[in-house]
């Protein structure tokens, strides 16, 4: 009961907020870097940026009194779908990336590759 209080007042809005402001500033970078420096890379990042601006929104649903979802319900849970697999493979990607990097890092303690600054 504690920790569903927690989480519904306290975790949920503060992760609702910070993806909020995560998709505002990267769509505001996104805007500077074009600005500056126009090419290939800075575009492709304002398109990313912009998905997520997109996909922060949140989408109606729309049933029947039975229920069931209506042609636009069933285009929004198709929408979300989509976008949960996706997101879902790069939050794999990201927690691969990190324990190959945990690994590693122990390899080059564990070997005396890498030496403490403090020596």
């Amino acid at each position: 009961m504690v920790t569903r209080f927690i989480f519904n007042n306290l975790i949920g809005p503060l992760q609702a907020s910070l993806g909020a402001l995560l998709a505002v500033f990267l769509a505001l970078a996104a805007v500077r870097m074009v600005r500056n420096r126009r090419g290939f890379g800075a575009i492709w990042f304002l398109l990313a940026a912009l998905i997520v601006l997109v996909t922060q929104v949140p989408l109606p649903m729309w049933f029947t009194s039975d229920n069931t979802p209506t042609a636009p319900g069933e285009f929004v849970i198709g929408v979300r779908q989509v976008l949960d697999a996706l997101t879902t493979g790069g939050l794999r990607g990201l927690l691969l990336g990190v324990a190959l990097g945990t690994i590693a890092t122990a390899f080059r303690v564990l070997f005396f590759i890498d030496r403490p600054q403090s020596e």
